[in-house]
């Protein structure tokens, strides 16, 4: 999980063995967490920029409560030319906005034997520069549903939490 705090900070947050707690967190929701562990964020899998992670285990405590400090979106865009200057061995997610200038045929793979849905769509940002993001499963249904159902000529795309992969020298 990513975990935000009251100045907008995100922190990754392991639940690994700790199914109780799980079924406790609702995207957008409030929540006092104690009895935590905490340690580097380190190995090949961080998705935040944070020194360190939380790991959750049998003794951590969560409780809902309602706090007003707590932004609901936690919005860190990137520039197009960050994502383009990247490895694609980066291992943070990164949120983009960008103008929604093409979106191409919805394509079928067998990935580990499983047949899944892709879509790219093409985004501008206010500089021209374009960047091409893929949408997977659900996400494909969605923005399809949205841009069918839209009549205005220009639509913006907000893309959260997104990772970073280079495919053919170019990053997307």
């Amino acid at each position: 999980m990513i975990l935000l705090d009251e100045k907008g900070g995100r922190v990754h947050a392991a639940v690994k063995g700790s199914l109780h707690i799980r079924k406790k967190f609702y995207k957008g929701e409030v929540y006092f967490i104690k009895k935590f562990g905490v340690g580097l964020n380190s190995g090949s899998f961080r998705p935040t920029k944070h020194d360190y992670r939380l790991s959750f285990n049998l003794r951590t405590d969560v409780k809902s409560t309602i706090d007003s400090a707590i932004p609901t979106n936690g919005f860190d865009f990137v520039d197009f030319d960050v994502i383009e200057k990247e490895s694609s061995d980066s291992p943070y997610l990164v949120d983009v906005i960008g103008l929604v200038s093409g979106i191409g045929e919805v394509r079928e793979h067998i990935i580990s034997g499983r047949k899944t849905k892709m879509v790219v769509v093409e985004l501008d940002n206010l500089r021209g520069h374009k960047l091409e993001c893929t949408l997977w499963e659900d996400y494909v249904d969605q923005v399809q549903q949205i841009l069918g159902s839209n009549q205005s000529p220009q639509n913006v795309m907000i893309v959260q939490l997104a990772r970073i992969k280079g495919f053919r020298g170019e990053f997307t």
